[in-house]
């Protein structure tokens, strides 16, 4: 077969395959629908992040096998469980789709410029990556959610699924461990209730429970209120409160002794300078979280 020939078959055989890509429904998607790879991340080699938002720097630096969020004025543990959240969806990010190839274009389509959380991860030496992620997430007409992300060096906004943006786009202080509490009721086996001073005590005596006296109190009223306090939680963080400036001691107090441990004590200071929260919470049982309190949350801690 001549030369001449072959080239004509090949070239014939080349433009019919190209004709028949073009109709394969992969090519017939537009470039606002395909998937694009966008980060890569092994969790294990992070350990600094910084969140950067509104001219705020939230920091989580691993120390050991523990995790610290720091703000610049108070540093407190992280929940491993909210690091495994942050890191797990980074993992293999594919864009669904290209929102808009430059901020401009973005803006004309929002209306305005959503503001952005800059996310940097490091390793102990070197910068791992490095993104901007849109602080709201969206609906699209199939209800699936979204959130928009930026690189560095780049203007196109892809989107990404709402699981890769949504935990970068909580308030700061939701990094931050809220336990106050924590122990099995099963093991406490005895309690003592502190008043401006005055201590009651009531110990364990197989299912009943009874005060120093002898007096019994209702077994099921004590156990609703053990399990109530045994996984209690702080919402609003107290930062800056110094119960030693404030009062010598605080004005309620409880304190769980609980089998083959020491004793757990939760405190209740009093701080006039909030009306809304006016109450200060803490416990020996994580050192270093004080967390504010209205009196209806107060008076969940005394049982009734």
């Amino acid at each position: 077969m001549r030369l001449r020939t072959l080239f004509f078959i090949a070239a014939f055989l080349f433009l019919a395959a190209g004709l028949a890509l073009r109709h394969h429904p992969y090519f017939q998607r537009p470039i606002s629908e395909l998937s694009v790879p966008v980060l890569s991340v092994i969790p294990d080699e992070v350990h600094t992040v910084s969140i950067q938002r509104a001219g705020q720097e939230l920091l989580l630096t691993k120390e050991g096998e523990q995790w610290l969020a720091t703000n610049g004025q108070w540093s407190n543990p992280i929940e491993t469980e909210r690091i495994r959240t942050l890191f797990q969806p980074l993992q293999n990010v594919n864009a669904e789709g290209i929102e808009a190839q430059s901020m401009a274009a973005w803006q004309t389509i929002s209306g305005a410029l959503p503001e952005m959380v800059w996310v940097r991860l490091y390793s102990k030496t070197t910068l791992v990556e490095s993104f901007y992620l849109a602080e709201k997430s969206r609906l699209d007409s199939v209800k699936q959610s979204f959130a928009f992300l930026r690189l560095p060096g780049s203007e196109i906004i892809y989107r990404v699924p709402g699981e890769v943006g949504e935990p970068w786009l909580q308030p700061f202080n939701l990094y931050r461990e809220q336990q106050l509490l924590a122990f099995d009721p099963a093991t406490v086996r005895g309690f003592t209730i502190w008043q401006d001073q005055l201590a009651q005590r009531f110990i364990r005596n197989d299912s009943l429970w009874q005060d120093s006296l002898g007096q019994s109190l209702p077994s099921e009223k004590v156990q609703q209120w053990l399990d109530r306090l045994s996984n209690l939680k702080g919402e609003h963080y107290a930062d800056g409160f110094n119960e030693v400036e404030k009062r010598p001691a605080p004005f309620f107090a409880l304190d769980f002794y609980l089998e083959n441990e020491g004793a757990i004590r939760l405190e209740a200071y009093a701080d006039s300078n909030r009306l809304d929260l006016p109450f200060v919470i803490r416990s020996n049982q994580f050192a270093g979280r004080y967390f504010r309190s209205d009196s209806i949350q107060l008076k969940d801690l005394m049982i009734q």
